[in-house]
């Protein structure tokens, strides 16, 4: 069984996780918005957009990760 401590560091991992995508995000937007090239210049073929989608869902997938897991470890202390 896992301790508060853990699920609280686990946590933070997950919010430290996604406030670093989401300036990323934020990033690649404003740099689509000035201009016309779409495109990042690390991947010259890959799609703006596609990589904004892409870390979109791996931020939800980590938010969700993280309600189930403090779910379970909730469910978990109640019973003991």
């Amino acid at each position: 069984m896992c301790s508060i401590a853990l699920l609280q560091s686990i946590m933070l991992m997950l919010q430290t996780l996604c406030k670093s995508f989401l300036t990323i995000l934020n990033s690649c937007l404003m740099s689509m918005l000035r201009t016309s090239n779409q495109c990042l210049p690390l991947w010259p073929r890959v799609p703006m957009f596609r990589i904004m989608i892409l870390m979109i869902l791996v931020c939800i997938n980590s938010m969700l990760i993280g309600l189930i897991w403090e779910d379970i470890m909730m469910r978990n202390q109640s019973l003991s």
